[in-house]
């Protein structure tokens, strides 16, 4: 009767160098799919962050007129990498609520101003913030909408802005590279992009980190817009 084998040294190492190779390629794959999962995440969060920034801002923009609308030309320069970047400023004009006769002009219904909006970018590093925040109206309850006439950049820095109404501040978004603004006379409209960006991390063994990038671009046409020009 024969007696069973054992393994020999070299067929336990081979076997083991084997199943050494398996885990190595199970471990890279889940690697790759953690990595992936990870990026579509971020790209899915960075579409929403920008989906939200713009309903807000078109919302705000349809309820007023485009004679109160102002802007203000801001750039700034990045290191890394050296780039020239807008962080512009908006203000327009606002009612603090949509409720109440007292808000609308009896005769023709037109609004009754009370604040400002003001949209804007902050000029703090590679990763600006988008603000909206109101801020007090100085002049009293008037339905022919004019600009703020004393817009600046001291209304575009948050926090420590003394004119902004603090309960009424908004983080639309953390990763803003540039925010643009336009106004077009001609058609009364306000053309406005905004890019975002968001570091995402590497895929691959070795790759460097990427960078996830969207554009926004929309045109808004102010609907209280009366008389037009």
């Amino acid at each position: 009767m024969k007696q069973p084998r054992g393994f020999s040294v070299l067929e336990l190492v081979l076997a083991m160098a084997s199943l050494a190779m398996l885990f190595l390629l199970l471990f890279t794959i889940f690697r790759v799919g953690s990595a992936s999962y990870r990026l579509n995440l971020n790209r899915v969060g960075l579409q929403s962050e920008a989906r939200r920034l713009q309903a807000s801002l078109q919302k705000d923009l349809r309820e007023t007129s485009y004679r109160s609308v102002s802007h203000r030309k801001r750039q700034i320069t990045l290191n890394d990498p050296s780039l020239s970047v807008a962080r512009d400023g908006l203000c327009f004009n606002a009612l603090r609520s949509q409720n109440g006769v007292n808000l609308y002009e009896a005769q023709t219904g037109l609004p009754l101003w009370n604040s400002y909006l003001v949209y804007f970018a902050t000029t703090d590093g590679a990763a600006g913030k988008l603000i909206r925040a109101r801020v007090a109206d100085p002049s009293p309850l008037n339905s022919l909408p004019e600009p703020l006439a004393a817009f600046s950049d001291a209304y575009l820095t948050y926090p420590g802005n003394s004119y902004v109404v603090q309960k009424d501040v908004k983080l639309l978004s953390t990763q803003v590279l540039s925010f643009s603004v336009e106004l077009k006379d001609a058609d009364q409209r306000v053309h406005t992009v905004v890019h975002l960006r968001q570091r995402s991390g590497a895929i691959g063994t070795g790759s460097r980190q990427g960078l996830e990038n969207l554009e926004l671009l929309f045109s808004t046409r102010p609907l209280n817009t009366w008389p037009k020009f």
